[in-house]
């Protein structure tokens, strides 16, 4: 009995010997809070006339950590403000699945009233994304700000000297925590458009000047906004959009809650950069506050912006003609732009006209 006894207790020692568990690792998606937000992803121009413009926009809706397929109940509406003289008639509305493609992004900060950064969590969603493009063999970021209080250049983070990409995701989760938590930049203050603009031009230039860079060129701007921008200095705007695209650059958007009709936002769609900002609602010209929605917009675009920046989305398109009803008629230079209503939300399109 004894020799039974002791035989059944060896091998309980070697069974559970053999059940090595597994070491412990952090899933960045477990209990991650998700939700929808849509954003514009492209505006195209095609054509005009005297009293007629076409153009195509393109706009994709988030859902979770993938982007929609299924557009079946989201509508393009013809209809316009009733102040407004012009008619509009949609056509070829379609689907589409972009082509994704390997990519390298400057994630230039402005730190000018960075509550915002906590108000949308963004630490917590650039954390997750920074991890995501450390383990990838087709994203590369670099990061860079500059303080307007400080009338301050650009500067990047840079781990290792002048390897802007190199950067480890724990590194870049750090200095953006450091940039986000700085009391002396809290509050909001009114900045010079020629000042932003100038940013802009350094930026390019350091991204020009990298010989790690790869794949689709982009900066991915994080502001506030509220650069209302005027006549004087459209000239400086115009250039800055020739420079990015003879460079193939594109000048991406997120935030911008107090722009929603600066002209500044032609940087990006005149250069094919998206907008990702707060939702508006088409009818009131209010901002969208959903108290069902578990975390903001911005915080869906972050927690996709490696899915956003790759282009790996399905778009739904739609091309419009907007005849004026007025009696003017259209001019080449001429900057323009439209509210178009996307499924009772408001998408401002700014266009100049070739």
């Amino acid at each position: 009995m004894w020799t039974k006894l002791l035989s059944i207790l060896l091998l309980m020692v070697l069974f559970l010997g053999s059940c090595k568990k597994e070491p412990n690792t952090w899933d960045r998606e477990d209990n991650l809070e998700v939700d929808t937000a849509s954003f514009l992803l492209e505006s195209k121009y095609i054509s005009h006339i005297d009293t007629q413009i076409i153009f195509q926009i393109g706009i994709v809706t988030l859902n979770g950590l993938a982007t929609e397929k299924n557009y079946n109940t989201a509508v393009y509406y013809d209809s316009v403000r009733a102040n407004l003289n012009y008619t509009y008639n949609l056509s070829n509305t379609n689907i589409q699945q972009k082509l994704p493609s390997a990519y390298t992004s400057v994630l230039l900060f402005d730190q000018n009233g960075t509550y915002w950064h906590n108000e949308n969590y963004m630490g917590v969603y650039l954390r997750r994304y920074f991890e995501v493009v450390e383990n990838s063999t087709v994203s590369q970021i670099a990061i860079a700000k500059f303080l307007p209080q400080n009338n301050e250049s650009i500067s990047f983070y840079k781990e290792n000297e002048n390897a802007y990409f190199k950067n480890s995701w724990e590194y870049n989760t750090n200095k953006f925590y450091d940039l986000s938590n700085d009391n002396f930049n809290s509050n909001y203050i009114s900045t010079n458009i020629l000042y932003i603009i100038d940013r802009l031009n350094e930026t390019i230039d350091s991204l020009i000047a990298s010989p790690d860079k790869n794949g689709d060129l982009s900066i991915t701007f994080f502001s506030q906004g509220g650069f209302e921008s005027f006549q004087s200095e459209t000239t400086e705007i115009n250039s800055l959009i020739t420079k990015a695209k003879t460079n193939n650059i594109k000048i991406n958007l997120i935030g911008f809650e107090n722009s929603t009709a600066s002209e500044f936002r032609r940087i990006a769609q005149e250069t094919g950069g998206f907008i990702c900002s707060k939702e508006i609602n088409y009818n009131l010209y209010q901002y969208i506050n959903y108290d069902e929605k578990k975390i903001t917009a911005i915080g869906v675009f972050l927690e996709n912006l490696d899915l956003i920046l790759q282009n790996k989305l399905t778009s739904h398109n739609c091309t419009i003609q907007v005849d004026r009803t007025d009696g003017g008629m259209y001019q080449s230079g001429e900057r323009i732009a439209f509210q178009i209503n996307y499924d009772h939300k408001m998408f401002t399109v700014q266009l100049t006209l070739p």
